[in-house]
C-alpha cells in the first residue's frame, strides 16, 4: 500500500483545538455490509473513515483485513488527498488496542503464522 507518496501523520487530540470544527457525518456515503468502516468523500478531497466496531473498537485479523481493503479503495481514488479516522462509538473511544480475545486463539495464531 503506497497512498501516493503522501506523508502520513497521527493526531490525536482529547478535545480539538478552538476553531478547528469536529468531523461527524450524518449519512455514511458508502458503508461495506457488516463491516466496522464507513467512509464519507467529501467535496474537498478528504475521505472521513469512521470506525465503528462495538464495544471498543478492538483491532481483530478481521479488522486489520477490512482496513487494509479501505485503504486500498481509497488510495485507487484519485480524488482523495487526505484521510481522516473517526471513532463511531457512543463512548469517548477511540480504540481498545488489539483483540485480546483473539490474541491467544489457537484459529488466529495459524493465521498469523501461515
Amino acid at each position: 500500500l503506497r497512498l501516493r507518496g503522501l506523508a502520513c501523520r497521527t493526531y490525536l487530540y482529547p478535545k480539538l483545538p478552538s476553531g478547528v470544527p469536529e468531523v461527524r457525518p450524518e449519512a455514511p456515503e458508502e458503508t461495506m455490509s457488516g463491516s466496522a468502516f464507513s467512509i464519507e468523500r467529501q467535496a474537498s478531497g478528504i475521505a472521513v473513515v469512521t470506525i465503528a466496531r462495538e464495544p471498543v473498537n478492538a483491532m481483530s485479523l478481521e479488522f486489520w483485513a477490512e482496513l487494509l481493503s479501505t485503504l486500498e479503495a481509497l488510495d485507487a481514488d484519485e480524488g482523495i488527498r487526505a484521510i481522516v479516522f473517526q471513532s463511531g462509538l457512543q463512548r469517548s473511544i477511540f480504540t481498545a488496542g488489539l483483540d485480546l480475545k483473539e490474541l491467544h486463539a489457537p484459529s488466529s495464531s495459524e493465521a498469523r503464522f501461515a
